[in-house]
């Protein structure tokens, strides 16, 4: 898992603490070997999943592309387990899955909050990564639950964990190809569903070649709104969680000026990475006045000791906490989430 992982990782177990103010789940085992893939001359000598995140920190579309196909044709190298409190069960998760505890601790108390809400819908989630959240929505009685993701080995856990949870008859899986990320291309034009729920990488950053788990460059965010009116029920809705203030207000004032109602719980911080990619881009503008190299120098979120989060007094946002869904008035914060309707 690389430097930067580790830390969202821990970064969303301290927020979550902070924000349930209880007790926290702990986190999952190291991995543990399962079956072992011997590196062979497509990798270069190396691992698979060490070698597709050498490519993603190198920015090489190229090479993620490819490694990302032949991963779809490997077996695995290391397999964890998961014990989510919410699923009641231990999940299994393949290699370059995300650990889900930022679902955990964030976005499944909230559909907790609104169980009622999801049962008996259709659902589409889009990046489902470990897929807790399609998996939590189906025992809660979803009717019928879609889950897309670009990572095949996703796709594969999600489809293990729908069988272990009892509910593989209302969960489907659908694999994104690296020709088209966009947010629905793996949906029918004519399929709508009735809520629409991500938990997607909420870093922007357009200098990014790729997209990773923490940084979108803008096509899945920015077509997720775009196809809401297309893929929406009539009565449909969209539950966002945007945990970095910046990504946060912009879908916000995007969904706003496309003609959409939307209800927001502001989020509290700004990433590490949010912070580089917003640095550097004024950066490119003093350097030009300046008629220095555009590469001259950059900032960077590690070496140059970025914060890792931003927060903004509390008492600043107490006075409302208002319903973010109608008849759900729950008296809860539910900082970076955002939810997103036709206007009536």
């Amino acid at each position: 898992m690389s430097a930067r992982r580790i830390a969202s990782s821990l970064l969303a177990l301290a927020l979550g603490a902070a924000c349930a103010g209880g007790p926290q789940e702990p986190s999952p085992p190291e991995p543990r070997p399962a079956r072992v893939q011997q590196a062979t001359p497509e990798t270069g000598g190396a691992k698979l999943d060490d070698a597709l995140a050498a490519a993603t920190k190198a920015n090489d579309e190229a090479e993620v592309r490819r490694l990302l196909a032949l991963a779809a044709s490997t077996p695995s190298e290391e397999e964890i387990d998961y014990a989510s409190a919410h699923l009641g069960i231990t999940m299994r998760l393949l290699p370059t899955v995300f650990p889900p505890q930022e679902a955990e601790l964030f976005v499944l108390p909230f559909v907790a909050d609104h169980a009622a809400f999801f049962a008996g819908k259709t659902v589409m989630e889009i990046g489902t990564g470990s897929g807790i959240i399609s998996l939590y929505c189906a025992k809660l009685g979803a009717k019928k639950v879609v889950a897309t993701d670009i990572n095949p080995w996703a796709i594969e856990s999600l489809k293990r964990n729908a069988a272990r949870l009892g509910v593989a008859d209302r969960v489907e899986g659908r694999l994104v190809t690296v020709d088209d990320m966009s947010a629905y291309a793996v949906i029918g034009a004519d399929e709508r569903f009735d809520i629409l729920i991500s938990n997607p990488p909420y870093n922007l950053d357009l200098d990014s070649t790729v997209n990773t788990p923490e940084i979108d460059k803008g096509d899945l965010g920015f077509s997720l709104l775009r196809g809401l009116d297309a893929h929406l029920s009539p009565d449909g809705m969209a539950v966002l969680f945007y945990n970095s203030l910046f990504y946060h207000q912009l879908i916000v004032k995007l969904a706003r000026y496309l003609g959409f109602e939307v209800r927001t719980h502001n989020a509290l911080g700004i990433s590490p990475w949010e912070f580089e990619a917003l640095f550097n881009l004024y950066l490119g503008r003093v350097l030009e006045r300046e008629r220095l190299p555009k590469d001259a120098f950059r900032f960077d979120d590690v070496t140059d000791l970025l914060p890792y989060a931003l927060t903004i007094e509390q008492r600043q946002f107490e006075p409302q906490a208002n319903p973010l869904i109608d008849g759900f008035a729950t008296g809860k914060l539910y900082r970076g989430f955002l939810t997103i309707a036709r206007r009536r």
